[in-house]
C-alpha cells in the first residue's frame, strides 16, 4: 500500500512538472527584439527612459516687478500644455520690488497635470518675473532690454529638461568635446575594441 502511494505522488509530481515545463516551452510567448544601436548613426547613446518634468500638477503665483520701484506696466503670456492665458497689470511708484513682501497683486495658474512652461513677459521699464508655488520660489528670470521703453522676459521651461536637445548637445559637449565618439564604431575604435581582442559571446534563455 505505501509503494502505490509512492507511486500516485511521484506520477503526479512528473504530470505537474510537464505541465510547468510546457508553459515555458514556446518561444513565441515572449518579445525577443532588442534595442539595437547603430554602428553609424552619430550621438544615438543617449536614449532617455525618464521623462522628468520641470514643473508639477497644481496652483502657481506669478509676479511681475520691477527692477527697481518705479510706476509702469506689464503684460505676459503663460503657455503649457493645457492653458494659454494673457494677463497685464500696473505699478505704483511705491511698489516693494521683493516678491516675499509686496503689495502688487500677483496672477494664479493651474497645471492640471505635470509639464513644462513658458512665459512671454512685455515690461515698460526693466523687470522680473517669479515663479511661486506654495511660497517657495520656483524660478525667476531678469528682463532685457529691447527699447528703453520695452523690456522684455522669455521663460521657457521644456516638458522634460533631461530630454531635451540642449540638454542632450550638452551631455555630448561634456562627455565628447572633440567630437572622437560621435557613433558606436568611433567609440569602439577609440576604445580598444577593434584590436583583435575581442570575443564574441552568444546568450540563449
Amino acid at each position: 500500500m505505501r509503494c502505490f502511494f509512492k507511486r500516485i505522488i511521484l506520477s503526479t509530481l512528473c504530470f505537474i512538472s510537464v505541465i510547468y515545463l510546457s508553459a515555458c516551452s514556446d518561444p513565441g510567448d515572449t518579445d525577443g527584439s532588442a534595442f539595437q544601436i547603430s554602428a553609424t548613426t552619430p550621438n544615438q547613446f543617449l536614449t532617455l527612459l525618464n521623462q522628468q518634468m520641470p514643473l508639477s500638477q497644481g496652483t502657481y503665483e506669478i509676479y511681475v516687478l520691477p527692477q527697481n520701484s518705479v510706476a509702469g506696466n506689464y503684460n505676459f503670456n503663460v503657455v503649457n500644455n493645457s492653458i494659454d492665458v494673457n494677463f497685464s497689470g500696473t505699478w505704483l511708484s511705491s511698489v516693494d520690488v521683493a516678491w516675499q513682501s509686496t503689495a502688487q497683486a500677483s496672477h494664479s495658474i493651474t497645471l492640471s497635470q505635470a509639464g513644462g512652461l513658458s512665459i512671454e513677459a512685455s515690461c515698460d521699464s526693466p523687470c522680473e518675473v517669479f515663479l511661486i508655488k506654495n511660497t517657495q520660489l520656483i524660478m525667476s528670470q531678469n528682463s532685457e532690454e529691447v527699447s528703453t521703453t520695452e523690456h522684455r522676459v522669455n521663460v521657457s521651461l521644456e516638458d522634460s529638461g533631461i530630454s531635451s536637445v540642449a540638454y542632450a548637445n550638452a551631455y555630448y559637449k561634456a562627455v565628447d568635446a572633440n567630437s572622437e565618439r560621435t557613433t558606436l564604431s568611433d567609440w569602439q575604435t577609440k576604445n580598444g575594441f577593434d584590436q583583435g581582442f575581442d570575443v564574441p559571446v552568444s546568450y540563449t534563455h
